[in-house]
């Protein structure tokens, strides 16, 4: 694709947890956003995908069930090439076990969206397999399968890995090495500092005072290295508070082996993240 993907943004992009996801977009993509709050405005966002023929149209729900099918049916008849993501807020988690997913769409958490979104738009770019481009009908095994190939930012450096159990940072070792980093194992008991870092990462097992407590050590022994924060599911107030503590970004588990280099990556060139 030589010019720009189009991205239609439609659904409750004024939601906090949504606030960074056009800009996230950089200058990849050229970008649209419309409501769906009543029938002028879903024949409005209709008209315009018919005119515009989206490559992606992203449907930013806040909670689950917030649209009908019946009112996407035609914005999607109007573009039938898009592919759909379904963006999703914290009250949308476990939609797959108790809800209704919405067919055809690929699911992305509101705090999975800001590299995954640049990895497929880099792919739709040509510069390797895009997983939000496969048929409808495809399976999220599909789509792992489909990311097998897709280039890792590559790196160097030692990277300081802070897990409360070898196991886990075993684990975590397994996808820096795949980027080219080595690692060390800084114990949840240990404050001692670790010269010579390139990076840092600090595993939450929850989102509580001890596991914070656990990232100002690592950052501390790191020190002047970035630290990223590795956390399930955070919500907003977790990942504000880690980035005041003095993180450069938080990563959300469970991860793709390429979100984590592309996380490192971008670590390794940034300034702590503005607090959003």
């Amino acid at each position: 694709m030589s010019s720009p993907a189009r991205v239609l943004f439609l659904g409750d992009l004024e939601h906090p947890e949504f606030a960074a996801c056009r800009s996230d977009l950089g200058s990849a993509a050229e970008s649209m956003t419309l409501s769906l709050n009543n029938a002028e405005e879903v024949a409005v966002a209709e008209a315009q995908a018919k005119q515009w023929q989206p490559h992606l149209v992203v449907l930013a729900q806040a909670r689950t069930g917030r649209f009908a099918q019946r009112q996407l049916e035609p914005i999607q008849a109007a573009a039938p090439n898009a592919r759909w993501i379904s963006l999703l807020g914290g009250w949308c988690e476990g939609e797959a076990r108790s809800g209704e997913p919405y067919p055809g769409m690929v699911r992305v958490y509101w705090h999975q969206w800001r590299y995954r979104v640049r990895r497929e738009l880099a792919c739709l770019a040509g510069k390797g397999p895009s997983a939000w481009t496969l048929p409808r009908t495809a399976t999220d095994v599909d789509r792992f399968l489909q990311l097998r190939e897709t280039p890792l930012a590559g790196g160097q450096g030692l990277v300081v890995i802070s897990a409360e159990s070898p196991l886990t940072f075993e684990t975590l070792t397994d996808p820096c090495l795949a980027a080219g980093y080595s690692t060390v194992w800084l114990a949840a008991s240990s404050r001692m500092r670790q010269q010579g870092a390139a990076a840092a990462l600090c595993d939450f097992s929850r989102a509580d005072d001890r596991n914070f407590d656990q990232l100002a050590v690592t950052i501390a022994a790191a020190d002047p290295a970035p630290v990223i924060a590795l956390m399930n599911f955070p919500r907003r107030q977790d990942r504000r508070r880690a980035l005041e503590l003095g993180a450069v970004e938080v990563l959300s588990k469970p991860f793709l082996v390429d979100e984590l280099a592309a996380a490192l990556h971008a670590a390794l060139g940034s300034t702590p993240s503005s607090v959003r």
